[in-house]
């Protein structure tokens, strides 16, 4: 069975979220976050190992997904 979305439910989510909440979902969507992964594939950041669980490169991806159970950057989608 095919899990339906419930885009009411998303777009009353959205309308609650402040600027930053916003661009960090829109950035997610677009694969545009500033991870560490990120920053040294351009040179920027020596390190692109996940801070959080200190085990993968991180990319937007690993954010979403990370098992860290320090406190995210995903909580600005929360």
């Amino acid at each position: 069975m095919q899990d339906k979305i419930d885009w009411k439910a998303i777009d009353t989510t959205i309308k609650k979220w402040n600027a930053v909440q916003y661009g960090g979902a829109v950035k997610c969507v677009h694969r545009l976050w500033d991870t560490s992964g990120r920053k040294q594939d351009w040179g920027q950041a020596s390190n692109g190992i996940c801070a959080l669980c200190e085990d993968c490169k991180e990319t937007c991806d690993h954010v979403l997904q990370c098992r860290s159970t320090k406190k995210s950057q995903k909580n600005i989608l929360q």
